[in-house]
């Protein structure tokens, strides 16, 4: 029989993987089966290995069983009670404070928001006063302005004026 035909016949690298990883596996347990020894040093600090530490603790040292040093808690009926009540208090908490926090955010938001449309407000009302038509002494409709130092602005300078009001809109968002 070939190599390969042995190959086949032992399932492939499938079954080879598998039996090598078992092998690896097993060969890890070996510390796990050895005796697990506790023991006391000079300063009263227990210590536990799979080995004394040094010969001279080596009589004070004894193996234990690790099957029957642990033994999970008993809980009653009311301490599974208590336990779950705390679970849900603290399940409420985080639910009232993401509750909390999102409604900050969303006051914190409509504040912004109040203050944007207040600015664009005033934006708005500059742009209104410098490209509305007012009427002049003969009735006409013209683009006359006059500043609060009682100078007047050119049809010019208006359109300028209302130019950069927009702009300055549109980078502080408004529409």
């Amino acid at each position: 029989m070939s190599k390969s035909a042995l190959f086949r016949c032992m399932g492939g690298p499938r079954a080879l993987l598998a039996l090598g990883l078992t092998g690896i596996c097993l060969s890890w347990t070996g510390p796990s089966l050895a005796e697990i020894y506790r023991w006391v040093d000079d300063n009263g600090r227990v210590h536990f290995g799979d080995r004394p530490k040094n010969p001279d603790t080596a009589a004070s040292a004894t193996p234990i069983d690790i099957q029957q040093a642990y033994q999970p808690v008993e809980r009653t009926a009311q301490d599974v009670e208590t336990y779950r009540q705390e679970q849900e208090r603290v399940f409420n908490y985080q639910t009232e404070r993401a509750a909390r926090e999102r409604a900050e955010k969303a006051e914190q938001a409509a504040a912004a928001r109040a203050q944007l449309d207040e600015i664009c407000a005033r934006y708005a009302d500059d742009v209104r006063k410098f490209s509305s038509l007012t009427p002049d002494a003969d009735g006409r409709l013209v683009r006359y302005y006059i500043e609060e130092n009682g100078k007047s602005v050119s049809e010019e300078r208006q359109r300028k004026l209302v130019a950069e009001l927009r702009e300055e809109m549109a980078r502080a968002g408004c529409r």
